[in-house]
């Protein structure tokens, strides 16, 4: 078994100095030794895909220089904020179909934020704070009963997508001084009520 280990490892790296060593590395998950446990990088788009790979953990070893990341599909519980604000150039990340209870703290120039299909009964006020090139968050099937002032002052935001939630209420502080929004998708919500003014100086589209 451990020549077999050793066998594949070799072959990985061998396959990553073929294809530039500088763009594929390996992604060891701190909770599962398996050789196979690796990310997909792709050079062109400076993309890491670590979708589907059974993690419970932040996998170690992302290169820092990444822009794009895609965790989806796993079973991570929580984010390692530390770990995650280091990959400074990163500006779109997919945490979808996991079992997240609570956000991270993002890198300030991400401006794709993917959470759909997790465990999030609330977006905390300052979770996406200071977020100024985010353009588009994906919110939908979780447990939302609430979106109070968490998409706040986001000048570039144009997409909130929270379909499929709890949501009873949207209230007049919910989009405050992001008036550049223009699509929310809020089907299959339990809406019982809009704040007047909630979407005062905005050319929306409800969907």
């Amino acid at each position: 078994m451990l020549k077999m280990m050793s066998h594949n490892l070799l072959t990985l790296f061998l396959f990553c100095l073929l294809v530039d060593s500088s763009k594929c590395v390996e992604v060891a998950c701190s909770n599962d030794t398996n050789v196979n446990a690796v990310c997909e990088c792709t050079e062109r788009t400076q993309t890491v895909n670590s979708t589907n790979r059974g993690l419970n953990e932040w996998p170690v070893g992302i290169p820092v220089n990444k822009q794009v990341l895609y965790l989806r599909d796993n079973n991570l519980k929580k984010i390692d904020t530390n770990a995650l604000l280091e990959l400074q150039e990163l500006n779109s990340i997919n945490l979808s179909n996991n079992s997240l209870t609570s956000l991270p703290t993002f890198p300030k120039i991400i401006s794709s934020v993917n959470i759909s299909y997790n465990n999030l009964k609330e977006i905390d006020d300052d979770a996406l704070l200071d977020l100024h090139y985010l353009i588009s968050i994906y919110a939908m099937n979780n447990m939302l009963t609430e979106i109070s002032t968490c998409f706040n002052d986001l000048p570039h935001l144009h997409t909130v997508i929270i379909d499929h939630n709890s949501i009873s209420i949207l209230k007049n502080t919910t989009f405050k001084g992001s008036s550049r929004v223009d699509h929310v998708y809020m089907s299959s919500n339990h809406i019982l009520g809009i704040e007047p003014f909630t979407f005062v100086n905005m050319q929306l589209r409800l969907l």
